[in-house]
Parts: C-alpha cells; structure tokens; sequence
C-alpha cells in the first residue's frame, strides 16, 4: 500500500462519528484504512464507488506501520487489538439500509448490528489482518451525496489516541457541511459532539485541558493552520454560546 497511490481523504457519513469517537484508536485505524481502499470514479466527493460487503479487505503489518508512522511490534499488536474491537463493536444508526429492503418496518427502526462479520481475522503467520464489514455499513460509507465527512488520511491516522482526534473529526465534519472557516455553537453542543458531556464541569477546565491542548496537536500535527475559541454570550457568568474559527491548509 504506497502512500503515494492512496486517496489523499477518506468519507464516511456523520451517522458513524459517535462510534468513532468512542472507538480505540487501533480500531478506527483500520477503519480508514479499508475507507482508503473503496475504489472511487474521481477524486470528487460524492462519486464514490458502491461499496461491496462480499470484499474483504486485507492490511499488512507493512502498511499499517508505514501508514501510521510506527514500528512493526507496535503496528502488528495495535491491528490484533483493532480487529478484536471491530468484530464486537456494536452500531445503531438510522439503518436506512435494513428499512430499504424490509418495507414492513416502522420508521423508527433501529437494528444494532457489529462492525465487521464473520470473515474478519489475523495471521501473525502472514502478519496481517482481514476486515470484512457488516452489510450494513454500505448506508455508512457509499452513496455519499450529503451528510458525510471527508478527512485527509494521513491525519486521521497520525494524530494519538484521545481527545485530539475527537478535535480533528469534528472540524472536518463541520468543513464539509459548509462551516469552512468557523462554526458558533453552544458549549454544552460541542462537549456532545466531542463525548464529553458528563466532563470539564466548569468551562475553563474544558478549554484548558482538553480545547487548547487538542487544537496544539491538531495543529502539530494535521492540515490545519490555526484553532481558537472565543466566547460569544455568557449566561449566569458562565460561557453558554461560543465560536470555533480555524484555518487550514486543503492542498
């Protein structure tokens, strides 16, 4: 897997954000990584290929060390530990897929399903893993014509595991809905789409420990330029509404 011949961005809808924030990192890992192999008519958005749920895909120990900027030992233990998550890690998202094919469903339906199906595993032999997603997973990663996030590979795959990442994710998710420049929100919205509500109490504890930290990472370390939060209204003294501006660099 040459860096030079993959996709310089992965998509997957918005609908799987909360599990990927709440994943391992060697299991999101592997997720982009597959994300990367979709073929794709062009480079634009929305012509990715119909995604085939019959097709595995297989990642070396190579490619992931390479990929993530690590050694073999650490790469081969992070891939075991990925797969391991992907075939338990259990999904509800608005399951547009099942309710498709099953006209008899309310419009409510949820139907849980795991990540990766039977058919995904390792060979320490080989040193590699083979990751066979759920049927499932098509409404989540093709025919993507609105709603979906692009992140540039390499960046998603090289930030640490934590708090930066969630950053990272949530920025790119919020560029390709159209925020390119700075998105205004309330606190309590962002510590929800972070996974963090039930955290940081008090706002300067938020912003010292996990805003400011993560954004220096994110910066380090990805596209982007710049990162601030700026408080826009206060209620009872507290940050209640505030601003998100950013810059990056998309080439």
């Amino acid at each position: 897997m040459e860096i030079s011949a993959l996709p310089r961005k992965i998509y997957h809808r918005n609908d799987i954000r909360p599990a990927l924030i709440d994943m391992t990192l060697p299991s999101k890992r592997l997720i982009y990584m597959c994300l990367a192999k979709i073929k794709r008519k062009s480079t634009i958005d929305n012509v990715i290929l119909k995604f085939d749920s019959n097709q595995p895909f297989e990642i070396t120990v190579g490619d992931y060390a390479q990929l993530c900027d690590i050694d073999y030992s650490a790469a081969y233990r992070q891939m075991v530990e990925g797969v391991k998550e992907l075939r338990g890690y259990v999904l509800e998202t608005d399951n547009s897929l099942v309710k498709s094919k099953n006209k008899l469903l309310p419009e409510d339906w949820i139907e849980p399903f795991t990540i990766a199906d039977k058919g995904t595993g390792y060979s320490k032999g080989k040193g590699s893993v083979t990751i066979k997603f759920a049927e499932e997973m098509e409404y989540l990663v093709a025919g993507l014509e609105s709603g979906f996030t692009g992140q540039f590979l390499l960046s998603a795959l090289r930030l640490p595991t934590g708090n930066s990442g969630k950053l990272y994710l949530i920025l790119r998710e919020w560029i390709s809905s159209g925020h390119r420049n700075e998105k205004i929100l309330l606190v309590n919205d962002l510590k929800y789409e972070l996974g963090v509500s039930d955290m940081y109490e008090e706002f300067k504890d938020f912003n010292k420990i996990f805003f400011k930290r993560s954004a220096k990472t994110v910066i380090d370390r990805t596209e982007f330029l710049d990162i601030k939060l700026e408080i826009i209204k206060r209620r009872a003294r507290k940050a209640h509404l505030i601003k998100i501006s950013y810059t990056y660099n998309e080439n």
